[in-house]
């Protein structure tokens, strides 16, 4: 069996009427709360992910060797502070 063949698409489920079994609604209502928290997860670290791959950039040229990066700052000889 290969990974693709072991994750299944999990089951729809509806929200449960407030008349319908109490621990059947329970079980349900903390079946959906798991998933958007696992999605809600994921989404998260997808966005670190992103800025992780954005920011490297500006720190490939750094040795951790020599200490964290230092900002350097150009200041354009026409403006005066």
């Amino acid at each position: 069996m290969t990974v693709e063949n072991s994750k299944r698409k999990p089951a729809q489920l509806d929200l449960p009427a407030l008349d319908d079994d109490p621990a059947e609604r329970k079980r349900v209502l903390n079946v959906l709360a798991q998933r958007r928290y696992r999605r809600k997860k994921k989404e998260e670290i997808q966005d670190l992910e992103r800025e992780v791959r954005r920011n490297r950039p500006l720190n490939e040229h750094h040795d951790p060797r020599r200490g964290p990066p230092i900002l350097m700052l150009y200041i354009s000889p026409g403006i005066s502070h």
